[in-house]
């Protein structure tokens, strides 16, 4: 049950989303947008929600690479099922995050250790991975002749967050010993996390699977121009979806709606996409995220059923062994009484 603080707090955020979304499209004609998303190619969008499945598919398999580093060992389709599952519950946490934290509950559960902790350090890790790519997919475009009218605010946000980057990645566990060496819950932590940084193989593969997903991402936002018949120039996408990415992570909104798409709206006009084609374009991607969200409720009913059925299998046998029990007393009940009657 959410406490009425945390209920404040996401009533908060969905009132603020909602009103950023409203700000937007008050300033456009709603007429232009219909237009628009009446004459986009919508099969073209059903095709982007199955490549957008298969790159959920992708990063479960870079996150089965991290979870196993740290000795958890689910059959391949566990930790497909385990994303799918996150990928909907992030639809109605309030939080973008929220549903890399039913991840790490199942994984966690499905532990013969049931390790809490670690289970939701690979978690984090599988995010931190994602957002290393996305920066510095963001900072190479960045550099791009085609990015030289991208608003300044952009580019010392895309160049701070990469110089983060690189001074806390590898120095993190050090950094860590240095500030809270007497805290025993950051000397935890790093027991679980250390091994992430003893095997560089691991942390390259890693950030490869990342790459790979990330591109099925620009693949579908090019399809998404296509589908509108909007022409962006194809290096752009290393400026587009990168930083509408970071903007999503905006911690005051309900999963990044509004400020995501005040961010398509600045960097799309850039290339000559008006207000209204890019409102419907954001929409349109956060419609293939959503529709493709709804799927991992099937896993999620499915292992629902599974733990019921496994229950009544227990109630079963349960009732089985009391029938038996009581069986057996009666057998020593007549047993007794026939000897006493024989005496």
């Amino acid at each position: 049950m959410f406490k009425a603080s945390k209920l404040l707090k996401l009533f908060i955020r969905i009132a603020i989303s909602a009103f950023l979304v409203w700000l937007l499209v008050s300033n456009t004609d709603v007429s232009e947008i219909w237009e628009a998303l009446v004459k986009t190619n919508h099969i073209i969008l059903v095709l982007c929600v199955a490549v957008y499945l298969l790159g959920q598919v992708i990063s479960s398999f870079k996150w089965k690479l991290i979870c196993e580093t740290v000795g958890f060992r689910n059959k391949p389709k566990d930790y497909i099922k385990y994303y799918f599952m996150g990928m909907f519950f992030s639809l109605f946490l309030p939080t973008t995050v929220g549903g890399d934290f039913i991840k790490a509950l199942y994984l966690a559960r499905g532990d013969s250790a049931k390790r809490k902790a670690p289970s939701i350090y690979t978690v984090l890790m599988d995010r931190y991975s994602g957002v290393i790519v996305i920066v510095a997919m963001a900072t190479v475009g960045m550099f791009l002749p085609i990015a030289e009218k991208v608003p300044v605010a952009f580019k010392i946000l895309t160049f701070s967050l990469m110089g983060l980057i690189c001074l806390i990645t590898p120095t993190f566990p050090t950094l860590m010993m240095k500030l809270f060496k007497n805290k025993k819950w950051a000397r935890t932590m790093l027991k679980d996390i250390r091994v992430y940084w003893q095997n560089p193989d691991m942390f390259a593969k890693t950030l490869l699977w990342s790459l790979l997903f990330n591109f099925t991402v620009i693949l579908i936002h090019v399809a998404i121009a296509d589908a509108m018949s909007i022409h962006i120039p194809l290096l752009y996408y290393l400026v587009l979806y990168p930083i509408t990415a970071i903007s999503g992570f905006v911690p005051f909104s309900f999963n990044g709606l509004g400020p995501r798409e005040a961010t398509y709206i600045i960097l799309l006009s850039v290339v000559g996409v008006k207000q209204p084609q890019a409102i419907v374009f954001s929409l349109l991607w956060f419609s293939i995220v959503l529709i493709s969200g709804c799927f991992g409720i099937i896993p999620y009913i499915k292992t629902k059923l599974n733990k019921l059925s496994a229950d009544i299998e227990i109630e079963e046998e349960d009732f089985d062994l009391i029938k038996e029990s009581e069986m057996a007393d009666e057998n020593e009940n007549t047993e007794l009484e026939n000897a006493s009657t024989t005496a």
